[in-house]
């Protein structure tokens, strides 16, 4: 059969369903098709399905994954039929002003407007046409299951890049537990951070952040966080990094004060369009802090790959323990609930 199973979004219609639709074709001379095994589901996905966020109307959702090479265009060389490997979700024209400063991910062709699961189709399906661009072999060390986390850190390890070096002895916050507030805390860790607070409303998450058992870790609710600095002088004894995971403006209002001076506030969370959020100016200026964001990933595949690798390898990226949970693809909706009730930190869909 030339039929596959995929998940479609229809905005327009508000409609999410498991639909039987044709394999993708090889058209241009640089595509590929991916046997998808497993896909991820992001936080993302569940703004698209609650339309948050516009995209392409009528896609198949998902955007972090990997998958087993079946077929070829005529001009690609750098992998082969069988060959396992990992899709960065987007391509670049690289012609645009900011492919030539080095932001493909800001790219008004490519970038983030052209990732699979965004405006192309993705791989909430048995089948993904992506371009050769977009992959990176696996290697044996590394289950699909782990691959599946290379595309949410490559977006720390580029927000990470975002920023000037962060002395070893930095206190740093990271505002919420979801799947990137988990990674952020586990990289930074093995990067030998040992200052590290997450702060999270939802006890559930809470208990997965202390379930990775990393050494100078705490874990604590907002109002535990913003207790600890009643009567204090924050810009002597604040955070020197705050990682803002939450996409909300109320928490940028509530944590921007606890920035020491110097310090840098980064803002990686998707805020709903049309907020806004009110700040000192004053604490602003005096303080000389950077107020920072960043969007999806530049070039980062290949280190987040090599990451990845490593830190499984070493026991630091445990599925189990960072709150990850597979489904069947067509359990898609419980595993959509469950991420949002916060009981789980990411759900994969099994094909």
């Amino acid at each position: 059969s030339n039929l596959m199973r995929a998940i479609k979004l229809t905005q327009s219609q508000k409609k999410i369903e498991l639909v039987r639709i044709e394999i993708p074709r090889i058209v241009k001379p640089n595509d590929v098709l991916l046997k998808i095994p497993c896909a991820g589901i992001c936080g993302s996905d569940i703004h698209f399905i609650k339309n948050t966020f516009i995209i392409k109307d009528n896609v198949v959702l998902g955007h972090e994954f990997s998958g087993t090479v079946v077929e070829i265009g005529s001009d690609v060389t750098n992998v082969k039929v069988g060959d396992r490997v990992s899709a960065a979700a987007s391509c670049h024209c690289h012609h645009c002003r900011f492919c030539h400063l080095g932001k493909a991910n800001l790219c008004v062709k490519g970038g983030v407007s052209y990732y699979n699961g965004f405006h192309r189709d993705g791989a909430w399906a048995d089948y993904c046409l992506v371009q050769s661009s977009q992959l990176f072999k696996l290697s044996d060390e590394i289950d699909f299951e782990t691959s599946i986390l290379t595309e949410p850190l490559s977006c720390v390890v580029h927000s990470f890049s975002n920023y000037s070096p962060l002395a070893d002895s930095a206190s740093i916050l990271i505002a919420g537990s979801g799947i990137i507030g988990l990674l952020k805390a586990s990289m930074l860790h093995y990067k030998g951070f040992r200052d590290i607070t997450i702060c999270e409303p939802i006890e559930c998450r809470r208990e997965i952040a202390k379930n990775l058992q990393l050494s100078g870790l705490q874990v604590m609710k907002p109002s535990e966080v913003i207790e600890k600095f009643k009567g204090l002088e924050t810009s002597l004894v604040g955070y020197d990094l705050i990682f803002d995971c939450t996409g909300s403006p109320e928490a940028f209002e509530d944590y921007f004060p606890l920035l020491r001076k110097s310090a840098t506030y980064l803002m990686f969370g998707l805020f709903p369009p049309g907020t806004k959020s009110s700040i000192s100016p004053c604490d602003f200026f005096n303080k000389e802090v950077k107020i920072l964001s960043s969007s999806g990933e530049c070039n980062k595949h290949m280190d987040a790959l090599s990451l990845v690798k490593n830190m499984a390898i070493d026991g630091k990226l445990d599925l189990k323990r960072l709150g990850v949970k597979l489904y069947p693809l067509e359990d898609y909706k419980t595993a959509l609930k469950d991420l949002e009730d916060g009981v789980i930190s990411k759900a994969m869909l099994t094909l």
